[in-house]
């Protein structure tokens, strides 16, 4: 199955962000890089585009948007879509068991724009976006055969995803590593969540 293929590729990149970090490899000097480079080239429009950002893609709004589309999914008898978006908190659950596994700490900055306390290995904020827009994609996709738009939506889906990856970097929250380890976390999660309910729709059916 390609959703399978997709899911194994996508643990694979994980898997190998994971080691990089775990063993304080190439990647993680590449990290500070990146850091640095961002916090060096800071601007008032582009600070406020990061908080703004970050505080729309919070947890609990997330979470709050979800449920409000799989409720219209579900009141429009579309089950299987509904059910994918349990993807979303499943995922940032997983996401988060990974964190106190992996026990990052986050960046420090001599004068960060926002200071956290908690874990930084993946970050939370790039796979809540990562399955949010990815599901509603999956979604679109399912039910939209004119191709400008499915084009549209995946090129929407996919700027939303990085602008939220970019706005963690910048405001000094997470590395590089931590934000695409989280969008192949989530793209594995979303790939294996349609795969196995491809597969119970098939079992229902016989």
């Amino acid at each position: 199955m390609k959703q399978l293929a997709v899911a194994v590729v996508a643990l694979a990149l994980f898997a190998l962000l994971l080691h990089e970090v775990l063993a304080q490899g190439v990647l993680t000097r590449f990290d500070s890089e990146v850091l640095l480079y961002f916090a060096a080239h800071r601007s008032g429009w582009l600070t406020s585009l990061a908080l703004a950002t970050s505080t729309l893609h919070q947890t609990v709004a997330v979470l709050a948007a979800t449920a409000l589309a799989a409720a219209v999914l579900a009141w429009r008898r579309r089950a299987r879509w509904a059910l994918l978006l349990l993807a979303v908190p499943t995922g940032m659950l997983a996401n988060n068991a990974i964190k106190h596994l992996v026990q990052r700490d986050r960046p420090t900055l001599d004068a960060p724009l926002v200071q956290l306390t908690t874990l930084s290995f993946p970050s939370g904020h790039a796979i809540a976006a990562t399955l949010f827009y990815g599901a509603l994609l999956l979604v679109l996709l399912a039910h939209q055969r004119r191709w400008p738009v499915r084009l549209a939506a995946a090129a929407f889906a996919t700027a939303m995803i990085l602008l939220v990856a970019f706005a963690r970097i910048y405001l000094g929250v997470h590395y590089l590593s931590d934000v695409l380890a989280a969008i192949c976390l989530g793209v594995a999660w979303l790939a294996l969540w349609l795969a196995g309910l491809e597969r119970w729709e098939r079992r229902r059916y016989r």
